[in-house]
């Protein structure tokens, strides 16, 4: 079990889709997708909040919905503390440490990923 903050979550995404376009071994393949699994509901629950929350404080104008200037501040606020809420992924850290070397990620990328695995 992993406990992690949703803005961890959120953030690793781009950097685990890059895990899922890499080739690996199909252990480790397998595993990866069975954490984005784990993962994703965590994502499209986010989403819709985050819709809501853009509903609620914003207004619509040709079909795109956007935050009102005067409720920005509001947003901002609701927006950092579900993004602080706890979370738990019923799902182990996976270790990279053997595939490090030929995978191609930014320092930044390895950050994101980092509370979900293991680089040495």
């Amino acid at each position: 079990m992993i406990t992690v903050k949703l803005f961890e979550v959120v953030n690793a995404k781009d950097a685990i889709a890059k895990l899922i376009s890499m080739h690996f071994n199909a252990k480790l393949s397998y595993q990866i997708n069975r954490m984005l699994s784990k993962m994703n509901p965590f994502y499209v629950d986010f989403e819709k909040a985050r819709e809501g929350v853009i509903k609620r404080l914003g207004s619509e104008k040709d079909g795109n919905w956007s935050v009102d200037p005067d409720k920005h501040n509001q947003f901002i606020s609701e927006l950092k503390e579900m993004l602080d809420e706890s979370v738990e992924i019923d799902y182990n850290k996976i270790n990279l440490s053997s595939v490090l070397e030929s995978m191609e990620l930014t320092p930044s990328d390895i950050a994101y990923l980092e509370p979900f695995f293991d680089f040495e």
